[in-house]
């Protein structure tokens, strides 16, 4: 029996594999609810892959998602057979763990179908992440997005998936990272000092065995560059020129850096627009700490006609020859000495392929449970604030920085891409939100909703629109007066003498509920006239509802057209006693611990 058939014989890795590994966490603040037997709707299909699609009952492209978490690794393939000497997900769980044949062939991860532009509503993500170096792996590699574009007839396809349609273009980003005594310092590495190999004693990251330094060490300098190669617009093609840093000893470095190039996280991103333009992009790093982010670029294809499908998406690993010859001389760096590429024994490993839908027929599909580690990218992260999935497993851990007054916001990456017509057929439209605020004996602190887009039947802006009208921003607080939680929905006015939506609650919401952890809220636009909230303190407990509000007596019409995809805020308040806003470092960082965050179509609760 080979090593790979005893490992998997040895797994008792299921779907389950992540639930019953952290399910028994419990953070201090009060533990998260698991109610497997309750059906809750938007919950992320990546973790339920037989769900039908909430929104429309259709196709849902969230079925393609493979997270690697079991030996089964459908829909998804990794090819040509012939040049995988090994592929796992038990040699390093959560990750498909690839080592290569050293037969000069790239290595793609690609669907067992491929993909027609009209399968799946417009516009739809595709999410890649993949393991970055690390101190004890080698040098020399390029990992990236593979992406090839047909605009042929479906019925010319080849039904062997290893061959290209006729009419295909192939867009390919790589994160590559060269390293040799012929790289000095240039505009490659932003002229970075060449650097000396590693002192006495210190490990030289490849294999593992001790460095003894030769009388006169050698000058080795090296290059990380983000690059684009194929045949599509040549306004993603090329260097990327993503500037990086070195760390670690004196004129060295240490390839563990947080983020960007030199992560031990890359994260790729494909958003197919229509079918002639589509944006791709990359970021890295596990955590959402305060950096760029992703860096995007719009690809537009139109002078081959309309794409018909997407033939390949996916992983690749880079091993055609292109990075030790055709790189290094587009960078202006000689190839002599040769410079060595992928040794067998090197390992690469893929973290996810994850699909979603960015439209308003699918904005269900930003609903997470933040229950899969290493994943959270259907968000991004604004203000000064780390975010990880692993401080509390289960949870999207936001710890504040006192930076941007303590304060911190996350958005869908889709914000601001559609809109919800509410005159139509229309039955409803929520948010649900659960999560665990800071100890507020610490700090007090203030949650809410906001960036509403939010338009009349007339077509007239009332709520962040084009143009801007005023904004709905429904949460709660922590009075350090009080000494209690209190509910508010206040509006940020633009043109109307407005200070807020008074929803009102009667009987006021119990201490019971505002004060618990967690604590869930809801919002609701019921119909195009109306608006309320509700909250509870148990997952499994019935809503605690306001009075449905009337929007006619404000802006004297109904509601036409939202914005589905809001945003939630987050932050250290001053409080009533004027104390200041900000925070230091003691006795630690507030956090926010978020549990879920749903969007639905229609409504969950009785009308």
């Amino acid at each position: 029996m080979d090593r790979r058939r005893m490992l998997l014989s040895m797994s008792s890795l299921t779907a389950s594999w992540q639930s019953k590994l952290w399910g028994r966490f419990s953070p201090a603040a009060g533990g998260k609810e698991h109610d497997s037997d309750t059906a809750t709707p938007g919950v992320d299909a990546a973790l339920n892959p037989s769900a039908p699609n909430s929104q429309t009952g259709g196709p849902d492209i969230r079925k393609l998602t493979q997270h690697f978490f079991t030996e089964d690794f459908s829909p998804w393939m990794f090819i040509p057979q012939d040049n995988i000497k090994m592929l796992s997900t038990t040699e390093h769980p959560g990750f498909a763990t690839i080592m290569h044949g050293d037969k000069g062939q790239d290595i793609k991860g690609i669907l067992r179908d491929p993909i027609k532009i009209g399968d799946y509503p417009l516009p739809w993500e595709f999410h890649l992440g993949i393991a970055g170096e690390t101190y004890m792996r080698p040098f020399n590699q390029a990992v990236g997005l593979n992406l090839a574009l047909t605009f042929s007839d479906p019925s010319t396809w080849p039904k062997d998936r290893t061959q290209l349609p006729p009419d295909t273009h192939v867009f390919q980003l790589l994160n590559a990272h060269l390293r040799g005594p012929q790289i000095g310092s240039g505009p490659w590495n932003y002229y970075a000092s060449e650097y000396p190999s590693p002192p006495d004693g210190i490990q030289d990251g490849h294999g593992g065995d001790p460095y003894v330094a030769p009388s006169t060490p050698p000058k080795i300098g090296e290059v990380w560059v983000l690059y684009g190669r194929g045949d599509v617009d040549p306004t993603v093609l090329g260097d990327w020129r993503i500037p990086y840093n070195w760390i670690g000893w004196p004129n060295g470095r240490w390839p563990d850096h947080p983020s960007g190039l030199l992560s031990h996280s890359l994260n790729f991103r494909v958003k197919v627009l229509n079918s002639t333009q589509i944006e791709v992009g990359f970021t890295g790093g596990l955590q959402g700490e305060p950096h760029l982010g992703w860096r995007m670029r719009t690809m537009d294809v139109s002078r081959f006609g309309n794409i018909t499908g997407i033939w390949e998406i996916g992983p690749l690993i880079a091993l055609d020859g292109w990075l030790s010859e055709d790189l290094p001389k587009e960078l202006g760096i000689s190839t002599t000495p040769a410079l060595a590429v992928s040794d067998p024994s090197n390992i690469y490993m893929v973290d996810y392929a994850a699909f979603f839908g960015a439209n308003t027929e699918n904005f269900d599909h930003f609903s997470d449970d933040f229950d899969i580690p290493g994943f959270s990218s259907k968000y991004y992260h604004e203000a000064a604030a780390i975010v990880d999935t692993y401080t509390h497993p289960d949870y999207l851990t936001v710890t504040l920085l006192p930076q941007a007054s303590a304060i911190w916001a996350m958005c869908p990456t889709a914000y601001g891409t559609g809109q919800l017509d509410l005159t139509g057929d229309f039955h409803g439209f929520e948010v649900e939100i659960g999560w665990i605020p800071p100890d507020e004996k610490l700090f007090p602190w203030r949650n809410f909703l906001t960036s509403f887009s939010m338009w009349t039947e007339s077509g007239r802006s009332v709520g962040y629109g084009t143009p801007p009208g005023g904004g709905w921003t429904p949460g709660v607080e922590y009075d350090d007066i009080e000494k209690r939680v209190k509910f508010f929905s206040s509006y940020s006015v633009e043109g109307i003498n407005l200070k807020s939506l008074d929803i009102k609650f009667e009987p006021e919401i119990p201490q019971s509920i505002l004060a618990h952890k967690p604590i869930h809220m809801l919002m609701q636009i019921p119909d195009p006239s109306h608006l309320r909230m509700g909250f509870k303190a148990n997952k499994s407990d019935p809503w605690y509802l306001s009075k449905p509000f009337d929007v006619t007596k404000v802006f004297g019409e109904k509601l036409g057209k939202i914005d589905p995809l809001i945003a939630f805020w987050g932050g250290v308040s001053k409080g009533s006693s004027g104390g200041c806003k900000g925070i230091g470092n003691y006795p630690r960082y507030p956090q926010f611990l978020i549990d879920y965050a749903y969007f639905r179509k229609g409504i969950s609760t009785p009308r």
